[in-house]
């Protein structure tokens, strides 16, 4: 698929909307000792499908994606995971079996709403660290949890 790009002033304008998988940079994944797998700035559009069960570590920070993948509680072992800068609205109600879950980065997204979205987060045992900074939630009310230690929510309430 041929896209027609424009650079101004350093910014790519694009008349298509749609990253064909051609388009993907997977040059900047790469996975660590099968614990570990980064993704950053990929132009993903979905969850790569090969991530191994027993990742501990994700970051697929700066993509499109716009949902978690319903099986996302497959990765048993999950200790820190970075979602910032993508398009996400929300969490699956399944996100609660990430027990292991102790960082997590929601960060400028397009996340309205704590009980909707991530309400799920307070059911998530070892949660330590949660931020959600840059999203446009408008009450922090049923965010309480009593394991989350560190939560930053700069740039998020109106």
């Amino acid at each position: 698929m041929k896209e027609i790009l424009f650079l101004i002033f350093g910014l790519v304008w694009s008349f298509n909307d749609a990253v064909s998988m051609d388009q993907v940079n997977y040059s900047k994944c790469f996975e660590r000792n099968r614990t570990s797998f980064f993704c950053p700035d990929s132009q993903l559009h979905e969850f790569p499908e090969n991530i191994t069960k027993s990742i501990q570590y994700l970051d697929l920070t700066g993509n499109y994606l716009k949902i978690i993948p319903s099986d996302i509680g497959r990765f048993v072992e999950l200790k820190y995971l970075n979602l910032g800068r993508n398009l996400l609205t929300g969490l699956p109600d399944n996100f609660k079996e990430l027990c292991k879950l102790e960082r997590l980065d929601l960060s400028n997204n397009d996340i309205h709403d704590i009980t909707a979205g991530i309400g799920v987060i307070t059911k998530l045992p070892n949660l330590r660290i949660l931020n959600i900074k840059g999203n446009s939630i408008t009450s922090l009310e049923n965010l309480a949890s009593e394991v989350v230690r560190a939560v930053d929510a700069s740039h998020c309430c109106e």
